[in-house]
């Protein structure tokens, strides 16, 4: 099965190139980003570190995210896995591997959590706590889970 990561990004110059030398050492298909309007540098440390690089002028995270999906799901034809990263290294890319390691048990949908373990102060703003709270919420009335708050 192949293993895609979609990375939306806005202004990521900085941070990038790090997310992208660790996620290239895993050995994943492909990685895609998206850049949402960058004005920086984005556009090269996406070419420079050999990731495909896809344009989204419509303003907003999930605009990106809708438009990696769009790319993968006319790109391949088998069964995939798709993962999301951010690209400014708020997530640790090796933790995609355990996310698609649960796919490969059998999941069709895992979500890895901000909120479980440990993280940097500050690193979460309370209305993304509860935000990301709701949105998991949601998710178990609407699909049969094991997701535990």
């Amino acid at each position: 099965m192949k293993k895609v990561v979609l990375i939306p990004a806005f202004n990521e110059e900085e941070s990038l190139p790090f997310v992208l030398k660790e996620l290239n050492e895993l050995k994943f298909d492909e990685i895609v980003v998206i850049d949402n309007n960058s004005t920086d540098s984005t556009k090269e440390k996406i070419l420079e570190n050999k990731a495909t690089y896809l344009f989204e002028k419509r303003a907003g995270y999930g605009s990106a995210c809708l438009k990696g999906l769009e790319y993968v799901f006319s790109k391949y034809d088998e069964e995939i896995y798709v993962g999301f990263i951010d690209g400014d290294y708020s997530d640790h890319p090796k933790d995609l591997v355990k996310l698609f390691s649960e796919l490969e048990r059998g999941y069709d949908f895992v979500i890895g959590s901000r909120l479980k373990g440990e993280s940097e102060k500050g690193a979460l703003l309370p209305h993304a706590m509860m935000g990301n709270k709701f949105a998991c919420l949601m998710m178990s009335f609407l699909y049969p889970s094991t997701f535990k708050f």
